[in-house]
């Protein structure tokens, strides 16, 4: 039927749980298979982090108006270990620079983006429950 799409004008407004769900996948679909991890720099990961500490933030806001719900607590816990592990994974990357990485390196770099990432996914199922 011609007509019946609304224009993007119309469309509903994201909410913010929407947001923070949408924007959790993209990244955790970033950090597995959107980019090479080994060609992953220190800035995309300040970007990622920066996101994250966003989210704890909007998360925060969201526990102020509605209260405390168990699944947004473990939401926002799921996107603080996200973070520290984006955050760890930055450490290795610098420690690289100045130095060649060792294989055992490599294998914590790689640990940490795959540990982030199922914290995202976590993190995504809690907001996806409320």
């Amino acid at each position: 039927m011609v007509g019946t799409l609304k224009q993007p004008s119309e469309q509903p407004e994201e909410s913010p749980l929407q947001k923070y769900i949408r924007e959790l996948a993209e990244l955790r679909a970033l950090i597995l298979f959107g980019r090479n991890q080994r060609k992953l720099l220190l800035e995309s990961l300040d970007v990622m982090e920066r996101g994250l500490s966003d989210i704890i933030g909007g998360i925060d806001r969201l526990i102020a108006i509605y209260g405390t719900l168990h699944s947004l607590e473990q939401a926002q816990v799921s996107v603080i270990k996200a973070r520290k592990k984006l955050l760890v994974a930055a450490d290795i990357l610098e420690q690289s620079l100045e130095k060649p990485r060792p294989p055992s390196r490599s294998e914590k770099l790689y640990n940490a983006y795959d540990e982030c990432a199922a914290f995202l996914l976590e993190a995504k199922k809690h907001l996806e429950d409320i």
